[in-house]
């Protein structure tokens, strides 16, 4: 005797994809979610072995860290190309166009920029600007003079009043505009550089990455003591000058505090 198969009418069917569909919708959210907080978690990573980095080195050179940078000419520049400040405490310390960005950059910002290919490599994060040995607090000039300057300088970990409070990197905005420049992250700033200060388009400068920070709408930050956490990053709303406007409530200047 032949047994015939039983086929699934169009109402299976369309239950079948209908339950997919349901599945898919509860699952996406959970799955980009888990993602961003292992990136989350790699960046935090990177900072931390950062931190450890810096006070390598402070050890090392009486307390002090190295400058934020400024001009090409600052061979004293926590991030400078012939390797000669932070890059020996790091064990993949030189970054180089085309490969692994290692603990330079983000995966949250890699998955933005895909990395610069052209006349930079992938770097996604800033120095507080603030933190000089002499210029210490002040803004920044327009253009830093070329070395030897006093901008140049690093700053003593002494001078910083209150460590476990003051900034140290965080990660920056990047450059837009399409060319060689695509994905640049300056290597020193202040608050108008990081990712999330400008919220629309309206408020950023052209050619400037605008919107939340990279982590759920937060972002990784280095502290001057080598701690990391994560927090949302301050707006233009917040300051509309451009930097802190009273001393009392501010994560950027070093000796500016209560």
């Amino acid at each position: 005797m032949t047994v015939k198969s039983k086929a699934f009418t169009l109402i299976e069917l369309l239950v079948v994809i209908a339950i997919i569909a349901i599945l898919a919708a509860i699952l996406f959210p959970v799955f980009a979610k888990a993602r961003q907080n292992a990136q989350k978690t790699t960046c935090s990573s990177n900072l931390k072995q950062f931190g450890n980095a810096f006070l390598m080195y402070a050890d090392d050179y009486e307390g002090r860290f190295p400058s934020p940078g400024g001009a090409a000419t600052y061979v004293s520049a926590w991030d400078h190309d012939n390797g000669r400040t932070l890059n020996s405490y790091i064990a993949r310390g030189e970054r180089k166009k085309g490969a692994d960005p290692a603990i330079w950059a983000c995966p949250a910002y890699m998955g933005k920029t895909g990395g610069r290919s052209g006349q930079y490599a992938p770097r996604g994060y800033g120095m507080n600007s603030y933190l000089r040995g002499i210029m210490i607090d002040r803004e920044y000039p327009g253009s830093y003079p070329p070395a030897p300057s006093d901008w140049e300088m690093g700053i003593s970990m002494s001078q910083i009043r209150n460590v476990a409070k003051t900034v140290l990197l965080y990660e920056g905005s990047y450059k837009t505009t399409a060319g060689d420049t695509f994905g640049y992250v300056g290597r020193t700033g202040t608050i108008t550089m990081v990712q999330g200060y400008y919220r629309t388009a309206a408020e950023a400068p052209s050619g400037t990455s605008f919107g939340p920070g990279y982590h759920n709408g937060m972002n990784c930050y280095l502290w001057c003591d080598g701690h990391v956490t994560s927090m949302k990053p301050e707006t233009r709303g917040e300051f509309p000058d451009g930097y802190p406007t009273t001393v009392d409530n501010n994560n950027w200047y070093a000796m500016k505090r209560r």
